[in-house]
């Protein structure tokens, strides 16, 4: 009897000991798995490839574990040697003396907002009014102010621009009364639509193709990262082919997981208005010209002392790479 009693709990042990070996190994992370953390300065429709890559499996197909964090709520963002990508407007990337190696958007995203509705908007309508904008060395408020200069209106002389409000500030200054047309990216432009508190009257894009919304990190991150980076910027160049490829109702159910406060009507609608006015860069390679049309724009604002060279920001080797293993994966 006790032989037995022996035996039984031998097979027993055997059992449990593989039972868990098994467990253990479909716990176990796919081999080469990389996990990359990426911080976006806020969530906004600019960053809609990397939401879509993350929803089509783009990511997992490049064996990255991507974790989406919120820059201005996780501490760990501040050590940007460590922190790893970065999404946000270029601007703020040399400020932190960051270096882009990718782009989200080849226009600015922004919107001019009315408090009542136009049925037929002109530039030339802002004169003599006030628009609350955005920060002096923005994207979002430079562009706007290459825009008043294209059509003969001359920025705190012809159109009185509010920048000196916090971020946080604007859009309650602007709903307690002050101004007359307010700078807003999406999501906020919709949701003070939705709320009929404002409405779009135009976008920014006639300043003209310009990186306005770029991955970025900091030259020790991309050194010591270099594949992980190739591999996110994969994962970017395909979910940009995608969103060109598909149609605004399509592109919405694959990224309503991330909007959870659209309905899914209004962010088909929010897409198609993007679609329309070409926001999302159909590669994620940075062009020199694109880039030098910005800080031509930053310079006439008197927001860039100099250029910088185009070498010392960007990083242009990762979305190279990218393509190329993406084209030569097309041709197998």
């Amino acid at each position: 009897m006790r032989t037995k009693l022996l035996y039984i709990s031998g097979c027993l042990a055997t059992l449990l000991i593989a039972g868990l070996a098994f467990y253990f190994f479909q716990q176990r992370e796919p081999a080469g798995q990389i996990h990359l953390r990426v911080y976006e300065s806020g969530h906004e429709m600019a960053n809609l490839p990397h939401y879509i890559a993350a929803s089509l499996g783009y990511f997992s197909d490049e064996n990255l574990a991507v974790s989406l964090f919120n820059a201005k709520e996780d501490p760990a963002a501040e050590d940007l040697q460590k922190a790893g990508v970065v999404i946000l407007p270029p601007e703020k990337a040399w400020e932190k003396k960051m270096h882009a190696f990718a782009q989200m958007t080849h226009f600015e995203p922004g919107f001019l907002l009315a408090r009542e509705p136009m049925s037929s908007f002109a530039w030339s309508s802002l004169k003599a009014k006030i628009v609350i904008g955005g920060d002096p060395d923005s994207t979002l408020e430079t562009t706007f102010e290459a825009i008043l200069k294209k059509e003969g209106l001359r920025p705190q002389t012809d159109v009185t621009i509010v920048q000196n409000l916090p971020a946080k500030l604007r859009l309650g200054a602007f709903l307690a009364g002050s101004g007359n047309f307010i700078l807003l990216r999406d999501p906020q432009a919709q949701q003070l639509q939705l709320a009929e508190q404002g409405y779009v009257v135009a976008s920014l894009t006639p300043a003209g193709n310009v990186p306005a919304q770029i991955c970025a990190a900091s030259p020790g991150f991309i050194s010591r990262n270099s594949e992980a980076l190739v591999r996110y910027t994969r994962a970017i160049a395909r979910a940009q082919s995608w969103i060109a490829a598909q149609n605004p109702r399509d592109i919405a159910v694959a990224a309503a997981s991330f909007y959870p406060y659209l309905d899914l009507d209004t962010l088909t609608a929010v897409i198609e208005r993007h679609k329309e006015n070409d926001l999302w860069a159909k590669t994620p390679a940075i062009d020199p010209k694109q880039f030098a049309a910005l800080q031509e724009i930053m310079f006439k604002a008197g927001e860039l002392a100099k250029p910088i060279p185009f070498a010392r920001v960007v990083r242009p080797e990762i979305a190279a790479e990218a393509l190329k293993s993406l084209a030569s994966t097309k041709n197998q």
